[in-house]
């Protein structure tokens, strides 16, 4: 810059006394100072353009310096941002915390209350015991049900020791038992033709335990009703009469007295559920499609189960109505 401003004072001062002396007819002389100028106005022309050069290389650099700058800039005004929002989220993250233990310390005080209640009260209102005189209840059965009490009770007295366990043996060594009730004082004992088919040796055990041989007096397949007799009866057994079909109605009370599965002397109870059913016969027909079914059979839901068979049911009043 400052030669350019040297070169220029002496390029101006040069041509001003060239043109002196063009003005007084001397330029012939003065050549050498006409080719100063000359080369001096180059060299003033080739130094404006190399400081031109040199102001726009500044220019562009001051440009780039600046759009580094402002590149500088905007990714500082990014992280701070980035930063306050982080400032911020940890702030509520803390404000968070800060109420859930609020909370968690509000329940804890409230649990503590409760505790310290719930001994005190413990501790200072224990109910003293009341104790209350009272009379005993007594609990009466209906009447209804104290008198078939009494009534299954009194007739299984009165008729169990009529009802017989009887034990048959046949011509294979094998046994069977059923039960059977006396028919009258002279020994005869009512069972079912089953019970005794095939039999060889019978005994009749009574509810005393005593024992006592039996022999067939007649039989019929197709009612599957039998007659056995013993010598002698013991002391205290007495036949149990026969009830009338006339006294027989469905939903009338119905017992059972047997031997099911050996187990002597058991009792069931259940209703007449139906009568005049008809029961097939047992009998094989040889070369012919007829049968033979007994009539006026009595249906009951009185349990009855093996070893029933040939035992007697009973009206509440111990009378036969009926053969299991």
């Amino acid at each position: 810059m400052y030669l350019f401003k040297f070169s220029g004072k002496l390029w101006w001062g040069n041509l001003r006394r060239y043109q002196s002396s063009k003005l007084t007819g001397n330029v012939m002389k003065n050549r050498p100072l006409f080719l100063t100028v000359l080369l001096m106005s180059v060299a003033f022309i080739l130094s404006g353009c190399a400081l031109l050069d040199q102001a726009k290389e500044d220019q562009q650099q001051v440009l780039v310096a600046a759009e580094t700058a402002t590149a500088e800039t905007v990714a500082i005004s990014q992280q701070r941002e980035q930063q306050a929002n982080l400032a911020q989220d940890i702030a509520a993250l803390k404000q968070e915390v800060t109420s859930l233990s609020t909370q968690l310390a509000a329940q804890k005080e409230a649990q503590d209350i409760a505790v310290l209640y719930a001994e005190n009260s413990t501790i200072q209102s224990e109910p003293e015991p009341v104790v209350v005189q009272t009379e005993p209840v007594n609990v009466q059965p209906a009447p209804y049900t104290l008198d078939l009490q009494d009534t299954l009770t009194a007739l299984y007295d009165k008729v169990n020791p009529s009802v017989v366990f009887i034990v048959v043996a046949n011509q294979q060594g094998l046994g069977s038992s059923g039960s059977g009730f006396v028919y009258d004082r002279e020994g005869h004992i009512v069972t079912n033709n089953h019970v005794i088919r095939d039999a060889v040796d019978i005994e009749v055990v009574f509810s005393d335990g005593t024992r006592s041989s039996a022999e067939i007096v007649g039989s019929d397949v197709d009612s599957d009703l039998a007659v056995i007799r013993v010598e002698q009866l013991p002391v205290g057994v007495d036949p149990i009469p026969l009830s009338s079909m006339e006294n027989i109605d469905v939903g009338q009370f119905a017992v059972a007295i047997g031997n099911p599965f050996g187990e002597q002397g058991s009792m069931s109870l259940g209703i007449i559920s139906g009568l005049g059913r008809n029961l097939k016969s047992q009998r094989i027909l040889d070369n012919t499609n007829g049968s033979y079914q007994l009539p006026q059979v009595i249906q009951t839901d009185a349990p009855i189960n093996p070893g029933n068979s040939g035992g007697p049911l009973l009206n509440l009043e111990g009378e036969v109505i009926g053969i299991n």
